[in-house]
């Protein structure tokens, strides 16, 4: 804002936004000329331009005779409840849509329950000699599609109002990391330690930004000039009675950021996770950063645990249900969260397995360049700009052999996540001349479900980003 310098002197009208009418104003002025007090609510510009809202008391100071000498004005800045009401109202409006469309999608689901099931009745009654009749099968074959089509588009709705849906937690923190690493105070000491294998949580991958980049951000706050930030991640298991969990052996993704900071009383941490509550200036924080992580982590079932001293540090630790032994779409999801949008390269001699290996991925958003000649991958590597993100092949091929393709690629590319395929043993890859340093195996035949989850753990293996 403006310092006490820039102020005395000057005229109110500086801080007008320009989003208020004159008309206003005019009222405001005949108000507190008339010698009465008016309050009401005003949206000002700070000196940096950018916008905020205020309540103002604004009232006439009079000496003996009755005349204005002076007008005193009592504001408070109400931004951060403005935006929270207009977030509320977005939601509200959200889930009205949301409900129309969720109505429309079970009538429809209805109807078509009708039509499948009488279809299903005529293909295996033989009614009116239908049975068998191609054109029967195809309603059939139709209807059921378009009721997988309904019931998929029902889940991604729920999902939408009451999450964002899974997501892999450790490529989410991974990505998050990589770009808070690079804002962070150069003076600041940041340390990332995540486990090997993917953590599936229900939480989207923007909601985990969201938590650590809120946690993150308050270490810094507490470190002030130098000091150290470490953010570490790992799956553990439970013996019941920890959280909403009812499994005899709950499984947890355990999320800790720790910082040498000036650390907090225990007054403080009682109240950090309220709403509005800061020991920052109003300037550099609204108060809601910490509530929103408390928010999200409660929608999960999660549990958030502190632990903090003055001057040596604070320590928060976070339990997100993890769904690494929850249903198998669950999983899938996660892993599709990994990888859509990445490019993949499939090899495979075989035209079929090539292009059904292409379509599992394809299906799922994910960019696949597919050969059947593993010779002309490196070749076709060469005229690229961009690289690819991950190689899938298969391990025996006539001129080169899926190991000995992975490694004159990692002679360019020495962290490129790598899967093999075979019908054969696992054991194959155990030969010292035909075996890359590091490898996934994939068993033939497989389904979607295998190739996918197999490769999310490839890919975030080889591309943990490594932090000291």
């Amino acid at each position: 804002g403006y310092s006490k310098e820039e102020a005395v002197g000057n005229n109110p009208r500086v801080l007008k936004g320009g989003t208020v009418p004159e008309d206003f104003y005019r009222y405001l002025w005949a108000t507190i000329q008339s010698g009465r007090t008016w309050k009401g609510r005003l949206v000002n510009r700070r000196k940096s331009g950018e916008l905020f809202t205020e309540d103002a008391t604004i009232s006439p100071i009079q000496n003996e005779q009755g005349d204005t000498t002076h007008y005193v004005a009592v504001k408070r800045d109400v931004s951060s409840e403005v935006a929270l009401t207009q977030q509320l109202h977005g939601t509200q409006q959200i889930e009205a849509v949301s409900q129309i469309y969720r109505n429309m999608l079970q009538e429809l689901n209805r109807s078509l329950s009708v039509v499948l099931g009488h279809a299903e009745y005529l293909n295996e009654t033989g009614q009116d000699g239908l049975s068998g009749h191609a054109s029967v099968a195809t309603i059939v074959e139709k209807a059921t599609d378009m009721s997988a089509l309904i019931h998929s588009s029902m889940q991604r709705l729920h999902r939408h109002t009451e999450g964002g849906g899974a997501c892999d937690m450790c490529d989410a923190v991974n990505q998050s990391s990589a770009m808070l690493a690079r804002i962070l105070s150069e003076t600041a000491s940041f340390k990332l330690d995540l486990p090997e294998s993917p953590i599936p949580v229900g939480m989207s991958s923007v909601e985990v930004d969201q938590i650590l980049t809120n946690l993150v951000l308050n270490a810094e706050h507490a470190i002030g000039d130098g000091g150290a930030i470490s953010v570490s991640l790992r799956e553990i298991t439970t013996d019941g009675g920890f959280g909403a969990a009812t499994d005899l052996h709950a499984v947890y993704a355990q999320l800790v950021v720790e910082d040498t900071g000036i650390g907090m009383d225990e007054n403080t941490v009682a109240q950090m996770f309220d709403q509005f509550f800061t020991t920052k200036s109003d300037a550099v924080s609204s108060g809601l950063g910490l509530w929103s992580v408390k928010q999200l982590v409660d929608r999960y079932e999660g549990t958030i645990d502190v632990a903090s001293k003055p001057g040596v540090g604070t320590r928060v630790t976070l339990t997100i249900p993890s769904l690494s032994a929850h249903n198998p779409e669950q999983r899938r999801e996660a892993a599709v969260s990994t990888l859509k949008g990445r490019h993949v390269v499939v090899v495979d001699d075989d035209p079929a397995l090539l292009d059904m290996t292409t379509a599992m991925l394809e299906l799922e958003g994910i960019t696949v360049t597919a050969f059947r000649e593993p010779e002309r991958v490196v070749e076709w590597l060469k005229t690229l700009d961009q690289y690819p993100d991950a190689l899938v092949t298969d391990i025996l091929m006539p001129a080169i052999s899926g190991p000995e393709l992975a490694d004159m690629i990692r002679t360019q590319l020495p962290t490129l996540p790598v899967v093999f395929m075979s019908g054969y043993s696992e054991e194959l890859l155990s030969q010292p001349d035909e075996s890359p340093a590091r490898y996934h195996f994939l068993q033939k035949p497989f389904d979607a479900d295998a190739l996918l989850q197999l490769l999310a753990k490839a890919f975030y293996s080889e591309t943990t980003l490594p932090l000291s």
